[in-house]
């Protein structure tokens, strides 16, 4: 999450970065741009816009929980995946 993608494009090209996707508004309304690492990971940079940020400031305490636990959850799947996958014989 970024306040400004415009400025964190600007950085990340002159670290030597390649943007594979240019900054756009996505369906969610946050601006959205997509970069990999050396390993060919995936990673999406955002900014929010005004009207998602309402958005996101009505969501309660409770939900936000649920969301945040989900989130990890499947991030430690992903750690899990990634660490089988690269120890297996079959690729």
């Amino acid at each position: 999450m970024v306040d400004d993608i415009y400025e964190a494009r600007e950085e990340l090209v002159k670290a030597g970065i390649e943007i594979d996707i240019e900054p756009n508004k996505g369906q969610s309304e946050t601006w959205q741009m997509w970069i990999h690492d050396p390993d060919g990971n995936k990673f999406e940079i955002m900014q929010y816009t005004a009207c998602i940020t309402v958005l996101v400031k009505n969501i309660n305490k409770n939900n936000f929980k649920t969301f945040f636990f989900i989130t990890i959850f499947f991030y430690l799947i992903f750690l899990k995946y990634k660490e089988v996958y690269k120890t297996s014989k079959i690729k």
